[in-house]
This record gives structure tokens, sequence and C-alpha cells, in this order.
């Protein structure tokens, strides 16, 4: 598992809108680093009885039928 480099995370909190000082953003990235393990592990339990992702397609003709589905 690769882990993004600093210019990468920093990329990442600009693109969120986020002006961390250099601290924060090595704290973060810290953060980040110390607990990707565990966010890879929860991201591969099966959860196979919580309804399916919205698919862009979906999503789509939800925001053109003005809020609904049908």
């Amino acid at each position: 598992m690769s882990m993004p480099s600093e210019e990468v995370f920093a990329a990442i909190a600009a693109d969120r809108g986020l002006r961390l000082s250099p601290e924060r953003l090595e704290a973060a990235r810290a953060m980040h680093v110390r607990f990707r393990g565990e966010l890879e592990q929860l991201r591969s339990v099966r959860l196979e009885f919580l309804p399916p992702y919205v698919e862009p397609e979906t999503a789509l003709r939800w925001i053109e039928n003005g809020g609904r589905s049908e």
C-alpha cells in the first residue's frame, strides 16, 4: 500500500479548500499514515446488507428529475 507524498497530501488539502500550516499538514499526514492500515481493513469488510452505492447515472437521473428517483 503506497502512502501519499507530502506534495500529494498538500494538493489534496488545497483541493478541499484547506489552508494548513506546514506543521498541521505534517500532523494530518502522520495521522493518515498511522491509521491507513486500519482504514484498509475496514474497507475490506463486506457489507452485503447495505444497499448498493449510488452510481453516477442514477445520481444524474435524480438531479434531472428534480430530486426524485422516478
